[in-house]
């Protein structure tokens, strides 16, 4: 389930997220689909992204991930944080997460890619 904090332009990505149900049923298991060999590419970063949060190591996050902020993440509402890795790990909480059903984009420079994210003892409909 997304959620979303209220304040600003609708993330319509969110709210659909939250109203749409899945068609099918949810599988951890679905493989990656990549089209192209670009996509592939994308797709095992993310794959490898996945594995350091499986395994709680914030080290492998920290060098897969820019050390310069994003203006979408760095820009924060009041009272807001942006935590370090260690800070987002330390309580195990991405320990066992398994990805599926991985997607890429891929447009020029820009790469987009998505999956769904299955916590260790849950079904996905969290």
């Amino acid at each position: 389930r997304s959620c979303a904090s209220g304040v600003g332009r609708v993330p319509w990505d969110e709210l659909l997220g939250t109203k749409l149900p899945p068609i099918e049923p949810l599988s951890p298991s679905d493989p990656p689909a990549p089209a192209s060999e670009e996509e592939a590419a994308v797709l095992a970063a993310q794959a490898a992204l996945y594995d350091a949060l499986r395994d709680v190591d914030a080290a492998a996050v920290r060098r897969l991930c820019s050390p310069e902020d994003d203006d979408e993440v760095s820009a924060l509402a009041p009272l807001g944080r942006l935590d370090g890795w260690e800070t987002v790990l330390k309580y195990d909480a991405t320990a066992g997460l398994r990805l599926s059903s991985q997607d890429a984009t891929v447009a020029g420079e820009t790469a987009f890619s998505t999956g769904l994210e299955f916590p260790a003892g849950g079904n996905g409909a969290s």
